[in-house]
């Protein structure tokens, strides 16, 4: 039966090392295999050597759990009958170690402690209590030499074993907190590897190749134009501000849209025409100066313009026809251009940069002696000016 128990023992252990070197570094679990001699022994059944083998679970930090069981011979005992005979003593214990030193050093030292139990083939079993010392080298990176000294006392029943232990501790399993992040060169701690790392001694993005972004518009400082100031990728990094077309960096008039071939500041001429266009859109009521419903829309699109283009400003002048005296045309014509300026303070556009007139009939553009010269002639114009 002695025999058997060591030899299924040592069958399971060589299985398991035949695939521990396939598996990854660095991980929670391991066996030990080892040989342990007693030293001092006061139990019923003096040990002399045996086989032990261990079962170890690595923690957060520096504690390792693990279950070492130990079948041992003893020395002939000799009986009431004076008749000597072998017995054997069989352990199981639960132990907790404190490892001084990380698990890759090469020496690493420990402390154990614990609850075990002791069955003896004479049929008596022993609780106990469990403290040692042991420490290990690594020679692989897998593999330890361990030798310690290990200390027993029952609990139960009065005894105390000494042995001193040596063996192979081997790591095997899969780590539990998913794979070991690999090790490389990281000089600006960014988490980009160097050798990946556009800008090495400067912390970036991965998004970046490792370079910074410091207005996150998306484009990393190397290559950004306009590093400081978010911007788009069309303009190299650079905003727009104006929305012409060109980046503030390339615009002498950032703040106002342009023209490129002005440098992208407005062009009075252009102003002025999209200006006359809308302005043939302001209608008015008969012989006063209430504005017909489809004047508004282009009213509107004359204030965005002032909006858009704030250093310019505005002369509103008002034209009548010739029916009518000289003075009530003059009259009508100022309060139509009134009309214009007073629509436009009221949203927002300031007083300062326009100014109103009424001319009367003095500026006619058509003849007056026909009906449709007669209405060309009723208008009010806007002149841009700077």
């Amino acid at each position: 039966m002695k025999k058997l128990i060591c030899t299924t023992i040592i069958t399971i252990c060589i299985c398991q090392l035949t695939t521990i070197f396939a598996q990854p570094v660095e991980l929670p679990q391991g066996i030990y295999v080892g040989y342990a001699k007693s030293m001092v022994n006061s139990f019923d059944v003096p040990l002399k050597n045996g086989l032990q083998v261990e079962y170890l679970f690595d923690q957060p930090g520096f504690l390792e759990f693990s279950l070492p069981f130990t079948i041992a011979r003893s020395y002939p005992v000799t009986d009431h009958l004076g008749q000597e005979s072998d017995s054997e003593m069989l352990t199981l214990d639960a132990l907790v170690r404190f490892q001084f030193s990380p698990p890759r050093r090469k020496i690493q030292p420990k402390l154990f402690t614990g609850p075990g139990f002791i069955y003896e083939t004479t049929g008596r079993a022993v609780l106990s209590g469990v403290v040692g010392g042991e420490i290990g080298y690594q020679f692989h990176e897998r593999a330890s030499f361990v030798a310690g000294l290990q200390y027993r006392i029952g609990i139960e029943q009065w005894g105390q074993q000494a042995l001193v232990r040596s063996g192979i501790s081997v790591r095997i399993g899969k780590n539990a907190s998913s794979e070991v992040a690999p090790v490389f060169a990281d000089m600006d701690l960014d988490g980009v590897a160097d050798e990946l790392d556009l800008c090495p001694d400067i912390p970036g993005l991965p998004e970046q190749a490792g370079c910074p972004d410091s207005d996150q518009d998306g484009l990393a400082d190397a290559i950004d134009h306009c590093p400081d100031l978010a911007g788009s990728a069309n303009h190299q990094g650079c905003p727009d501000t104006d929305q012409d077309g060109l980046p503030d960096n390339q615009d002498t008039c950032p703040e106002m849209p342009g023209t490129p071939i002005d440098g992208g500041c407005p062009n009075r001429a252009s102003i002025q025409m999209d200006i006359s266009h809308l302005q043939s859109g302001i209608q008015f009521e008969a012989n006063n100066a209430n504005f017909q419903s489809v004047s508004f829309v282009y009213l509107e699109q004359i204030r965005t313009i002032l909006e858009r283009y704030p250093a310019y400003k505005l002369y509103i002048n008002g034209h009548t026809d010739s029916i009518g005296s000289s003075e009530d045309n003059e009259a009508l014509s100022e309060q139509r251009a009134r009309a214009c300026y007073d629509y436009l303070v009221a949203r927002s556009i300031d007083p300062t940069r326009m100014s109103y007139f009424g001319f009367g009939e003095l500026k006619p553009i058509a003849d007056n002696g026909t009906e449709y010269g007669r209405q060309q002639n009723r208008r009010v114009e806007f002149l841009v000016f700077e």
